[in-house]
Formats: C-alpha cells, sequence, structure tokens
C-alpha cells in the first residue's frame, strides 16, 4: 500500500474526524478511503446519465451574491423546467431545480457544478 501526504485545512480534518467516529472506521486512512469510493461512484453515476433524464436536483452554496451559480443556470436553461432559489441561514441558498433533458448534457453540468467547489451539497434525485 502507498503512503501519500495530503494537507487539508481545519473543517476538513474535523469532517474526515466525523466520519472516521460516525461509521466506525478505524482510523482517518479508512475514511479517505471510503471518500474515495464514494467519489469513483459518484463520477460512474455521472457517466451512466444516458437519454432522457428527469429528476429533482439539489444544492446547498455559499453566499447568495456569487454568480457562479446563475451562470450554470444560464448555461444549461434547457435542462432547468423549474427552479427555486431559498435564502438558508449563514448567508447560505438552496437551489432546487427540476430537471428534464439530454442525459450527457446534464452529466455537464452536474460536472460544471462540482469543478467550481463552491457547493457544499449537490443531490440529483432521479425520477
Amino acid at each position: 500500500m502507498s503512503i501519500i501526504s495530503v494537507s487539508l485545512d481545519d473543517e476538513s480534518i474535523a469532517a474526515l474526524d466525523t466520519l472516521t467516529e460516525s461509521l466506525q472506521l478505524k482510523g482517518r486512512s479508512d475514511a479517505v478511503r471510503m471518500s474515495i469510493r464514494s467519489a469513483v461512484s459518484e463520477i460512474k453515476e455521472l457517466d451512466s446519465y444516458e437519454g432522457l433524464v428527469e429528476g429533482v436536483l439539489i444544492i446547498v452554496h455559499e453566499h447568495h451574491n456569487d454568480s457562479w451559480m446563475a451562470v450554470i443556470q444560464h448555461r444549461y436553461e434547457d435542462l432547468i423546467k423549474t427552479q427555486l432559489h431559498s435564502h438558508l441561514h449563514s448567508k447560505k441558498c438552496l437551489e432546487l431545480m427540476i430537471i428534464s433533458g439530454e442525459g450527457k448534457e446534464f452529466s455537464g453540468m452536474m460536472r460544471e457544478i462540482h469543478s467550481v467547489g463552491k457547493a457544499t451539497y449537490v443531490k440529483f434525485v432521479r425520477s
């Protein structure tokens, strides 16, 4: 097994420790391995979207004054049939979108949302 060095901020370390404790893992390394498996599974799911894809997309992100989400929503407006924006506590925002469209285009939208790195929560519930 290889050993790597990773730099994490305090919030990420706290999350890693919470994950380790909550799932009763042996240590942080197990938590990192589990997180990687989860991310790989998510990538495989993105690659599986073909044909018509319909469902609900839920996104929570920081600060409503940052326009990155609006840019993505305009770029993929043909996929988004309905959207709701709500302000949460601590200047977080909730985006709820009804999605209907071509799977490959939706995969592109999801990859863009993830690559920006500003969403604290992203979940797609396929119908």
